[in-house]
């Protein structure tokens, strides 16, 4: 829904304005707008399929024997997806809001 609405304003914000060649600064913010939006509903996705991943692990591992090892690439497999879980929503939180001012600064200087 945020990406409809937000393409909903950049259309309503080209119609409005008078057409002109180059692109302007506002035209820049909206669609750095829109892609930190994008960038938010991936990190999203990504965020919920290691929750997931590491609830259904931790449930496997309370019924498996410890003798059993699994192949080498689901094990690293594992171990992104439980780094995706301890870090990337933590990280996201202080990150995403830096990347948006910094670059709201530079389009809008």
């Amino acid at each position: 829904i945020p990406v409809l609405v937000t393409s909903n304003k950049m259309s309503a914000l080209a119609a409005s304005i008078p057409p002109i060649s180059y692109s302007t600064r506002l035209e820049a913010f909206m669609q750095m707008t829109l892609y930190m939006i994008a960038v938010h509903m991936l990190e999203f996705g990504i965020a919920h399929f290691a929750a997931r991943w590491h609830k259904k692990r931790s449930a496997e591992k309370e019924h498996l024997a410890w003798d059993s090892k699994p192949h080498r690439c689901y094990r690293m497999f594992d171990t992104c997806v439980e780094f995706l879980h301890n870090h990337m929503e933590v990280q996201m939180r202080w990150l995403s809001p830096v990347i948006y001012a910094v670059a709201a600064a530079a389009i809008l200087h």
